[in-house]
């Protein structure tokens, strides 16, 4: 059985495909780090600290996350927040909030910048990922178990692709049939 027409192949190729905006969408977004400001950027992405004290816990004080996008920030900070709760199965509610800030009622607040290393490590992880599972994916693509005549050795120090591996990577990437 050749490797193209492989079940396991054929599928795979099929998951990548259908899966690499995601992957790269995951790239694209989840590469933030956040740093603290004193004046965040109208239409940026942050997190704010706000002070919080819990009946539960007798009144002792803590703190909370709350993370939205920058509305205004001049002498209160207004946020534009979402929150996602799911009630069983299949009911999802998307809450879309503002949340008014006096500087009083703000411990910190840390602004979203893109991160070109985290980038590039989870980018690097994504290729090094989808690579492994093709490996395993072509590397059992049947046949028989007959001798094969692989002709003379490889020179010393040469190296070696397997033309299915050519070609499986090939057909990950939508460019072989």
């Amino acid at each position: 059985m050749h490797s193209n027409s492989h079940p396991s192949g054929r599928m795979l190729r099929r998951w990548v495909r259908r899966s690499l905006p995601l992957w790269a969408g995951l790239a694209l977004v989840a590469c933030n780090t956040y740093r603290p400001v004193t004046n965040p950027t109208p239409g940026s992405t942050v997190r704010v600290r706000v002070p919080v004290t819990s009946a539960l816990d007798g009144g002792a004080p803590g703190s909370a996350t709350v993370e939205g996008t920058v509305v205004t920030a001049r002498d209160t900070l207004v946020l534009a927040t979402t929150a996602r709760q799911s009630y069983g199965a299949y009911r999802d509610v998307t809450l879309h909030d503002t949340l008014r800030l006096s500087p009083d009622q703000i411990m910190t607040v840390e602004e979203a910048t893109f991160s070109k290393g985290r980038t590039a490590v989870l980018t690097a992880a994504i290729v090094v990922g989808v690579s492994a599972l093709a490996l395993t994916a072509f590397s059992g693509s049947g046949g028989d178990d007959g001798p094969i005549d692989t002709g003379p050795p490889p020179p010393q120090g040469a190296v070696v692709i397997s033309n299915s591996f050519i070609s499986g990577v090939l057909g990950i990437l939508g460019l072989a049939r």
